[in-house]
Protein backbone atom coordinates (compact mmCIF):
# COMPACT_ATOMS: atom_id res chain seq x y z
CA UNK A 1 0.00 0.00 0.00
CA UNK A 2 1.47 3.36 -1.01
CA UNK A 3 1.53 6.39 1.18
CA UNK A 4 -1.81 8.10 1.09
CA UNK A 5 -2.19 11.41 2.84
CA UNK A 6 -5.06 13.85 3.21
CA UNK A 7 -3.93 17.47 3.10
CA UNK A 8 -5.81 20.71 3.39
CA UNK A 9 -6.33 22.26 -0.02
CA UNK A 10 -6.92 25.87 0.94
CA UNK A 11 -6.60 27.87 4.12
CA UNK A 12 -10.07 29.36 4.42
CA UNK A 13 -12.23 26.37 3.51
CA UNK A 14 -11.34 22.75 3.00
CA UNK A 15 -12.24 21.82 -0.57
CA UNK A 16 -13.03 18.22 0.38
CA UNK A 17 -15.26 19.23 3.29
CA UNK A 18 -17.25 22.07 1.77
CA UNK A 19 -20.34 22.37 3.99
CA UNK A 20 -20.76 18.72 4.97
CA UNK A 21 -21.47 17.97 8.62
CA UNK A 22 -19.89 14.50 8.57
CA UNK A 23 -17.07 13.30 6.42
CA UNK A 24 -16.44 9.83 5.10
CA UNK A 25 -12.70 9.45 4.72
CA UNK A 26 -11.24 7.19 2.01
CA UNK A 27 -10.13 3.77 3.21
CA UNK A 28 -6.68 3.96 1.59
CA UNK A 29 -5.34 6.75 3.81
CA UNK A 30 -2.38 6.17 6.11
CA UNK A 31 -2.15 9.67 7.55
CA UNK A 32 -4.33 12.70 8.04
CA UNK A 33 -2.15 15.67 7.13
CA UNK A 34 -1.50 18.91 8.98
CA UNK A 35 -4.50 21.27 9.04
CA UNK A 36 -6.58 18.81 6.97
CA UNK A 37 -9.85 19.91 8.58
CA UNK A 38 -8.69 23.04 10.38
CA UNK A 39 -11.61 25.36 11.20
CA UNK A 40 -14.26 23.17 9.51
CA UNK A 41 -16.78 24.24 12.11
CA UNK A 42 -19.70 22.31 10.60
CA UNK A 43 -17.86 19.00 10.83
CA UNK A 44 -19.46 17.23 13.78
CA UNK A 45 -18.52 13.56 13.45
CA UNK A 46 -15.50 11.74 12.09
CA UNK A 47 -14.83 8.03 11.74
CA UNK A 48 -11.14 7.59 10.99
CA UNK A 49 -10.58 4.54 8.78
CA UNK A 50 -8.65 1.50 9.91
CA UNK A 51 -5.06 1.75 8.69
CA UNK A 52 -4.46 5.39 9.63
CA UNK A 53 -1.32 5.58 11.76
CA UNK A 54 -0.79 9.32 12.16
CA UNK A 55 -3.06 12.28 12.82
CA UNK A 56 -0.91 15.31 12.06
CA UNK A 57 -0.53 18.74 13.60
CA UNK A 58 -3.80 20.68 13.86
CA UNK A 59 -5.67 18.13 11.71
CA UNK A 60 -9.04 18.70 13.45
CA UNK A 61 -8.21 21.95 15.26
CA UNK A 62 -11.23 24.27 15.70
CA UNK A 63 -13.75 21.85 14.19
CA UNK A 64 -17.26 21.29 15.51
CA UNK A 65 -16.77 17.57 16.10
CA UNK A 66 -18.77 16.03 18.92
CA UNK A 67 -17.46 12.51 18.49
CA UNK A 68 -14.57 10.76 16.79
CA UNK A 69 -13.95 7.09 16.07
CA UNK A 70 -10.25 6.19 16.20
CA UNK A 71 -8.94 2.80 15.04
CA UNK A 72 -6.29 0.93 17.00
CA UNK A 73 -3.87 1.43 14.09
CA UNK A 74 -3.27 5.04 15.18
CA UNK A 75 0.10 5.36 16.92
CA UNK A 76 0.65 9.11 16.85
CA UNK A 77 -1.61 12.11 17.41
CA UNK A 78 0.42 15.28 16.90
CA UNK A 79 0.16 18.44 18.95
CA UNK A 80 -2.88 20.64 18.39
CA UNK A 81 -4.61 17.85 16.38
CA UNK A 82 -7.81 18.29 18.43
CA UNK A 83 -7.16 21.72 19.97
CA UNK A 84 -10.19 24.00 20.41
CA UNK A 85 -12.66 21.20 19.63
CA UNK A 86 -15.06 22.64 22.18
CA UNK A 87 -17.89 20.18 21.43
CA UNK A 88 -15.80 16.99 21.53
CA UNK A 89 -17.36 14.79 24.20
CA UNK A 90 -16.92 11.19 23.02
CA UNK A 91 -13.97 9.25 21.63
CA UNK A 92 -14.70 5.73 20.38
CA UNK A 93 -11.42 3.82 20.34
CA UNK A 94 -11.20 0.37 18.71
CA UNK A 95 -8.48 -0.86 21.05
CA UNK A 96 -8.06 -1.40 24.76
CA UNK A 97 -7.22 1.19 27.40
CA UNK A 98 -3.68 -0.24 27.48
CA UNK A 99 -3.33 0.31 23.70
CA UNK A 100 -4.75 3.84 24.02
CA UNK A 101 -2.13 4.68 26.64
CA UNK A 102 0.64 3.68 24.20
CA UNK A 103 -0.42 6.27 21.59
CA UNK A 104 1.94 9.22 21.42
CA UNK A 105 -0.37 12.21 21.98
CA UNK A 106 1.19 15.64 21.53
CA UNK A 107 0.43 18.79 23.52
CA UNK A 108 -2.76 20.87 23.36
CA UNK A 109 -5.05 17.89 22.86
CA UNK A 110 -6.90 18.31 26.16
CA UNK A 111 -10.27 18.26 24.40
CA UNK A 112 -9.44 14.78 23.11
CA UNK A 113 -7.95 13.39 26.29
CA UNK A 114 -10.65 15.03 28.43
CA UNK A 115 -13.51 13.47 26.46
CA UNK A 116 -15.20 10.23 27.49
CA UNK A 117 -13.17 7.46 25.89
CA UNK A 118 -15.08 4.32 24.96
CA UNK A 119 -12.59 1.45 24.64
CA UNK A 120 -12.94 -1.68 22.46
CA UNK A 121 -15.43 0.07 20.21
CA UNK A 122 -16.89 -2.07 17.44
CA UNK A 123 -18.85 -0.31 14.74
CA UNK A 124 -22.20 -1.90 13.86
CA UNK A 125 -23.13 -1.07 10.31
CA UNK A 126 -26.49 0.51 9.67
CA UNK A 127 -27.12 0.73 5.95
CA UNK A 128 -29.50 2.86 3.95
CA UNK A 129 -30.35 1.78 0.45
CA UNK A 130 -30.94 3.67 -2.75
CA UNK A 131 -31.47 2.66 -6.34
CA UNK A 132 -28.42 3.86 -8.25
CA UNK A 133 -29.46 2.35 -11.59
CA UNK A 134 -33.04 1.41 -12.50
CA UNK A 135 -33.62 -1.99 -14.04
CA UNK A 136 -35.05 -2.01 -17.54
CA UNK A 137 -36.54 -4.68 -19.77
CA UNK A 138 -33.07 -5.69 -20.93
CA UNK A 139 -30.56 -4.47 -18.30
CA UNK A 140 -30.14 -5.23 -14.59
CA UNK A 141 -30.30 -2.33 -12.16
CA UNK A 142 -28.17 -1.61 -9.10
CA UNK A 143 -29.27 -1.15 -5.51
CA UNK A 144 -26.55 0.47 -3.34
CA UNK A 145 -26.35 0.16 0.45
CA UNK A 146 -24.24 2.75 2.32
CA UNK A 147 -23.33 2.96 6.01
CA UNK A 148 -22.52 6.32 7.58
CA UNK A 149 -18.96 5.01 8.16
CA UNK A 150 -18.44 4.84 4.40
CA UNK A 151 -18.76 1.09 3.94
CA UNK A 152 -20.99 0.15 1.04
CA UNK A 153 -22.06 -2.74 -1.12
CA UNK A 154 -24.35 -3.25 -4.09
CA UNK A 155 -26.97 -5.76 -5.17
CA UNK A 156 -28.27 -6.40 -8.63
CA UNK A 157 -31.90 -5.60 -9.43
CA UNK A 158 -33.03 -8.18 -11.99
CA UNK A 159 -34.14 -6.95 -15.40
CA UNK A 160 -37.84 -7.41 -16.00
CA UNK A 161 -37.38 -9.70 -19.04
CA UNK A 162 -40.72 -8.70 -20.52
CA UNK A 163 -41.30 -7.81 -24.12
CA UNK A 164 -43.66 -5.04 -25.04
CA UNK A 165 -44.79 -6.99 -28.06
CA UNK A 166 -47.31 -5.59 -30.50
CA UNK A 167 -50.05 -3.28 -29.30
CA UNK A 168 -53.63 -4.03 -30.16
CA UNK A 169 -56.24 -1.27 -29.98
CA UNK A 170 -59.32 -2.54 -28.17
CA UNK A 171 -61.28 0.73 -28.16
CA UNK A 172 -60.48 3.76 -30.27
CA UNK A 173 -60.07 7.08 -28.46
CA UNK A 174 -62.92 9.57 -28.68
CA UNK A 175 -63.47 13.23 -27.85
CA UNK A 176 -66.61 12.60 -25.82
CA UNK A 177 -66.84 11.90 -22.14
Amino acid sequence: MGTALLYRFSWGENVIMAEKRAKILPNDLEEIGANAFYNCTKLNKVEIPYGITDISYSAFNKTGIKSVVIPNTVTNIAGWAFAYCENLSDVYYAGSEEEWNKISIGPYNEKLTGATIHYNYVHNHSYTSSITLLATCTENGILTYVCECGDSYTESIPKSNHNAGEWTTEINATNSA
